[in-house]
């Protein structure tokens, strides 16, 4: 790119400058956005779990800080995990509130299993913001092993 030099003063570098406010003019728009959307977005996928398969059991494990385990609830059908939680952020009788950074908020996740496991024996603990639930496969659905006979 050419610059026009201006010996009489510094027009090129006024427009410069201007382009340049120009530019963080915008770049503050796209922000601003991405900071209004951002609580959208991470409803979306929220809270953050992790399904995996320990062979005899499925085992989930989902971030949930400032829940206890009267918030959660969960509810397995046919071969659909259901997680619901209510987080209410209160302060404690004759306190009054000054700064509140985390809010209260409503959830719920539903998704397919990939194999049907035994409600019966399912166990969900809650420790530290983390959820951790074992979900135990159905005898049908959990490996076997196979013995190899030579002929």
């Amino acid at each position: 790119m050419l610059t026009l030099w201006n010996d009489f003063g510094f027009g090129g570098m006024e427009r410069s400058l201007s382009a340049f406010e120009e530019l963080r003019r915008e770049m503050d728009r796209v922000f601003e956005g991405y900071e209004r959307d951002a609580g959208r977005r991470q409803s979306a996928v929220w809270p953050r779990l992790w399904l995996n398969d320990r062979g005899e059991a499925l085992q989930l494990t989902a971030e949930l800080p400032g829940f206890t385990e009267k918030d959660v609830e969960l509810s397995v059908e046919r071969q659909s995990l259901t997680l619901r939680g209510t987080r209410k952020v209160d302060a404690p009788t004759g306190y009054a509130v000054h700064r509140q950074e985390r809010e209260g908020l409503a959830f719920a996740r539903t998704f397919a299993l990939p194999c049907r496991v035994d409600t019966t024996k399912c166990v969900a603990t809650l420790k530290d913001g983390v959820l951790d639930v074992m979900l135990p496969k159905v005898p049908e659905e959990q490996p076997r092993q196979i013995t190899v006979k030579a002929t």
